[in-house]
């Protein structure tokens, strides 16, 4: 039994299961000791004070730990901070215990009874001096002996009545800060959500084709296509909304115009040509420049037939079987996933 997490300044009896599973759920790189644990059946609690005293710390700290013990929390309540004593104090539940506004289920709820309560003590505190007007800092004179190298106290109860490691509950999980990284950085290459999606498990199969069945079926690395919704209208949405003020529709169509003038030259005049009720048309030099690339494709074929042979055999299989949509889709991610580097396409 590892007793180097045991606190000396307290004295209570840890037997050493319990000693050894809080242990393992805790971020290796924290400092920390342990003042209490215990555990009964399923049940582990237990008190653990932390080296930290500043509220970013203790965030961060969160963070690893969740990620480390596949648990993920939810804030149950604030305490008031207020006085010369408490910085930080918050109590969290498990995300499996949700309160339900309506009749209608959730098939994540368990009423799960886990817990979590931390509290980070001030270790001092600015104190104004009346007669020169001016603050001046005193250290803590709470009587907590660990006060001030360990001010963060954090009671665990962990009694969760639903598996930890299931397919269903890792589904749930958050989605991690670098699987975020990546999706925003589609959406801003022009891709859909689900186009977004497809590319991203596409390079997560790249990058770990041993891990890759474990690491989709998880949130935390492969989120899910609502939540890619969700991401995209919050970050993308206030660009496509309509205005109310005319003034500003008018704004809107300028720049648009003038963002598509610089994108695609070559599409503009061609709406002049057309009625006001017919759609725009395709820009005949674009359809040179398409057919053009056909026949450069068919050249390069011939050169290599076994090469590029199976590869067209499989682009007409599944193209023929695409539809409209799933098509359009298709033609924006090319080049995007497969090694190609994302870029502003000339038309020049």
């Amino acid at each position: 039994m590892d007793r180097s997490h045991l606190c000396t300044l307290c004295n209570h009896e840890i037997c050493p299961e319990s000693l050894t599973a809080l242990v393992a759920l805790l971020p290796s790189d924290s400092d920390y000791v342990i003042c209490s644990a215990s555990n009964s059946g399923d049940e582990l609690m237990g008190t653990v004070r932390l080296k930290c005293s500043t509220v970013e710390g203790v965030k961060s700290w969160m963070k690893e730990f969740q990620l480390k013990s596949l648990m993920t929390f939810r804030i149950l309540g604030k305490k008031p901070v207020m006085g010369q004593k408490s910085l930080y104090c918050v109590y969290f539940r498990c995300m499996h215990n949700t309160r339900l506004k309506s009749d209608k289920l959730s098939s994540k709820n368990t009423n799960c009874p886990a817990k979590l309560k931390i509290r980070v003590q001030k270790t001092e505190f600015q104190r104004k001096n009346r007669t020169s007007n001016t603050f001046s800092a005193r250290l803590s004179q709470s009587r907590d002996p660990h006060i001030p190298v360990y001010p963060t106290t954090i009671h665990f109860q962990l009694n969760h009545n639903h598996p930890i490691e299931t397919a269903d509950v890792l589904r749930s999980r958050d989605v991690g800060d670098e699987a975020k990284a990546k999706i925003l950085t589609l959406l801003r290459n022009h891709h859909t959500p689900s186009s977004a999606l497809r590319a991203f498990k596409s390079d997560l199969q790249k990058e770990h084709p041993d891990r890759y069945t474990s690491l989709s079926g998880d949130r935390f690395y492969c989120p899910d296509l609502h939540w890619c919704y969700r991401l995209y209208y919050k970050h993308f949405s206030q660009k496509y909304e309509s205005s109310s003020n005319s003034a500003d529709i008018e704004d809107d169509k300028t720049a648009d115009n003038e963002n598509l003038e610089v994108l695609c030259p070559r599409l503009i005049g061609a709406e002049e040509t057309v009625g006001a009720e017919n759609p725009k048309v395709l820009c005949p030099l674009l359809i040179e420049r398409y057919m053009s690339f056909q026949s450069k494709i068919i050249e390069m074929a011939k050169n290599d037939p076994i090469g590029f042979g199976p590869a067209m055999e499989a682009y007409l299989r599944q193209g023929e079987a695409m539809s409209t949509s799933s098509f359009l889709s298709a033609m924006h991610c090319f080049g995007l996933t497969n090694g190609g580097e994302v870029g502003v396409v000339s038309y020049e």
